[in-house]
């Protein structure tokens, strides 16, 4: 007799590619995981939680972000896949693009480095293909915007 054992539904992330304006230029923050992955601030949604929610607070925690301002019109869904303890699990993560005008960043426990860096820069730092993407597509959006310094 066949069974059929449903896939866990994927595992939902909201986060951010957040940058800065400065007199040089647009700035990104990447942070480092403790595996030494360089990413966005990201994470959980928790039960009930708006995405908007969880951004601001992710970012908060990871961060210490407190003035994100999230910007309508950019959305970026990211999907993949990974192995936890012998299972193939799905994750699903949305960003948003957000600005903030301070460079003060105050890292988690989960991060071991935080860094503003130009989006070449940050190319060549995400170890990710679509983090990679995801980059390049918010910094070619932001491009097509004024942002005051």
């Amino acid at each position: 007799q066949n069974v059929t054992v449903p896939r866990p539904a994927p595992q939902r992330s909201a986060g951010a590619v957040v940058f800065r304006e400065t007199p040089g230029g647009r700035r990104f923050l990447l942070l480092r995981n403790a595996k030494g992955h360089w990413d966005f601030p990201k994470g959980r949604i928790e039960a009930g939680e708006a995405v908007e929610d969880a951004i601001r607070r992710e970012a908060r925690e990871e961060a210490g972000l407190r003035n994100l301002v999230l910007l309508p019109g950019f959305r970026m869904m990211l999907r993949w896949g990974f192995r936890e303890r012998g299972c193939r699990l799905r994750k699903v993560a949305e960003y948003w693009l957000a600005r903030v005008r301070s460079s003060r960043v105050r890292l988690s426990g989960e991060h071991t480095r935080a860094r503003w860096v130009t989006a070449e820069e940050g190319r060549r730092m995400l170890a990710f293909p679509n983090a990679r993407n995801l980059l390049r597509t918010a910094n070619a959006w932001a491009l097509r915007r004024v942002f005051p310094t």
